[in-house]
């Protein structure tokens, strides 16, 4: 309010006890001096009535709101309750004056990607693991034979495409969305192989960054000829907390259409990602 720091301000307490000194400089006064109209909304913690700390006295136009937290009306009272239909017009009118958010469009994501990080104290490119581990694909189907059919969603803002979850390079990986809106579980991928094949496992790597964010917990994997149709799953599992590929086997079962769906993530988070997703032959 007077631009000082704590250590030399009148008022350090919420309760307005102590009030702003008269004649004391704020942000208000020093703005209505060259013209502008100013007003106050809300609570107000630095003076209450009949003190020098009021308001109007320190440059303040107008003010509507709790004076004196000790005696004006608390908190703690639920005048909702009483008041029901003002709040249901108060609601309506959020209602209708409402706008979801929507993503922008960076100019340029390096210079996003560098501020965000710059945020966190760390100028530096975000860091990978330092020896990302390698995907073994010895005994997998076939990835570039596969095609994605449909995804619950994934992470457009920052490019954590379903797509990554399969296309042969660990240091991508896919990720649900999680802004503007985001999406608790279960995600699911649904994969078409190309051609039926009879399978007896299935690989999973997780994200190859230094996050652990939707890393695979409890997941289910479906087999079917029918990419509408997915009835018992082929293999009910529970992933570890590694960087490691995990390979879970299942007894074989021939289909050419994959369900994969993520009941759970390794930190309890709403999230799922993953690096790699194979299916092992027979």
């Amino acid at each position: 309010m007077t631009g000082k720091h704590s250590g030399h301000t009148s008022v350090r307490s919420n309760g307005g006890g102590t009030p702003l000194r008269a004649g004391e400089i704020t942000i208000a006064s020093a703005l209505k001096n060259v013209g502008y109209a100013t007003g106050g909304y809300g609570k107000w913690g630095c003076g209450g009535r009949g003190s020098t700390g009021v308001p109007e006295e320190h440059g303040f136009d107008e003010f509507l709101g709790y004076y004196d937290l000790n005696q004006d009306l608390s908190e703690q009272n639920n005048l909702a309750a009483s008041h029901k239909e003002t709040l249901a017009k108060m609601k309506a009118y959020a209602m209708a004056a409402h706008e979801p958010v929507r993503e922008g469009i960076f100019h340029n994501r390096a210079i996003h990607e560098k501020d965000r990080q710059a945020k966190f104290g760390d100028t530096r490119q975000a860091r990978a693991q330092t020896s990302p581990v390698s995907f073994p694909t010895k005994g997998l189907i076939p990835q570039n034979k596969m095609t994605l059919l449909r995804f619950s969603s994934e992470a457009q803002a920052n490019n954590r495409r379903a797509r990554c979850a399969f296309d042969g390079k660990p240091l991508t990986h896919w990720h649900s969305q999680f802004q503007p809106t985001g999406y608790e579980h279960p995600h699911e991928l649904v994969l078409n192989l190309g051609k039926p094949y009879r399978i007896k496992g299935f690989r999973y790597l997780a994200r190859q960054d230094n996050g652990w964010n939707g890393a695979f917990k409890d997941c289910e994997f479906y087999v079917s000829n029918d990419p509408q149709e997915f009835a018992q799953p082929a293999l009910k599992t529970q992933f570890k907390k590694t960087k490691e590929p995990q390979d879970i086997l299942c007894t074989p079962v021939t289909g050419r259409y994959v369900l994969i769906k993520v009941l759970s993530e390794v930190n309890n988070g709403p999230w799922a990602s993953a690096a790699e997703i194979g299916m092992i032959k027979d």
